[in-house]
């Protein structure tokens, strides 16, 4: 299958991506607030089972490639596409799980992309309120993205795949392995956006205002009052445990709560385990 025609900037998707709980939902759901742009969640997602085309992602962050996927090359065509709905619309796709697969999904589209980046202490504090835990054969088990993208992450990889690791040794794994995918991205793609999700929290308008530039998508009255309804120092500092989709907070108090959540031991593990990477996005202040 051909890839779509260029489209002008005003036209073209926009994938929002990064590690999930790094505020892709709620980077997509602001955008979202525009009428010429339609919320696609999560394409990418296993749970959504097999499509009447035919397609179905098997593996969590599944990577996709040209010669991997044709089918899966359709049926995002068609989610994409969406003949119902308004020509005047534009596809915003938000899909953490697509993260290993963005660039494929530039090129093959033509899309804009934006990619969230958390402080991985954070991104470790979030999955342990709510006890997520990850297989990574899911990794494993994708030859193409093991030879491309995480070789120097195989031992470990094959090591948290043959044994239970806590869940603060997981996060801290997965977090190195995506933002060293994200941190080529930052060199290969000058033209992405990449924002870190502390920025957005302490000065969402300002950035979301810049995002929407950089977008060519209007920044309206209805997004600025969203942001502030989301984020104003009204709202609860923290989620409720177990509570994954918590989308008013104090933003710019919420920043830190991992220092609260997690005990000064899971700190300085996750600081020695993450800091090959986290120092490209992260100064040591930071900690």
């Amino acid at each position: 299958m051909n890839a779509p025609p260029s489209h002008h900037p005003s036209r073209r998707p926009i994938l929002v991506t990064g590690a999930h709980r790094s505020g892709t939902t709620f980077a997509g759901r602001i955008l979202a607030e525009s009428p010429l742009l339609r919320y696609i969640d999560e394409p990418f997602n296993v749970n959504h089972g097999t499509c009447a085309c035919g397609a179905a992602f098997t593996y969590w962050f599944q990577y996709v490639t040209e010669s991997s996927g044709p089918l899966l090359q359709r049926h995002l065509q068609h989610i994409i596409a969406d003949c119902d709905s308004p020509l005047s619309t534009r596809a915003l796709v938000k899909d953490p799980i697509a993260v290993f697969s963005a660039e494929w999904l530039a090129r093959t589209f033509t899309m804009d992309v934006i990619v969230l980046i958390r402080h991985p202490a954070a991104f470790a504090a979030s999955l342990k309120r709510l006890n997520w835990k990850f297989s990574f054969a899911q990794l494993l088990g994708q030859n193409m993205l093991m030879r491309d993208h995480l070789q120097p992450f195989a031992r470990e990889i094959r090591d948290h795949a043959a044994h239970t690791k806590d869940i603060i040794e997981q996060a801290a794994l997965l977090w190195r392995i995506i933002y060293s995918v994200v941190d080529g991205y930052r060199s290969r793609h000058p033209d992405w956006h990449f924002v870190r999700h502390e920025d957005l929290s302490r000065n969402p308008v300002s950035v979301f205002r810049n995002l929407c530039r950089g977008l060519s998508v209007a920044f309206t009255n209805g997004m600025r009052s969203r942001i502030l309804e989301y984020t104003g120092s009204g709202n609860p500092s923290a989620a409720p445990q177990g509570e994954p989709h918590v989308l008013k907070l104090n933003s710019a108090s919420a920043v830190w709560n991992w220092k609260k959540q997690l005990s000064s031991s899971e700190i300085r593990s996750i600081r020695d385990a993450c800091y090959d990477v986290s120092a490209l996005f992260y100064s040591d202040e930071d900690w």
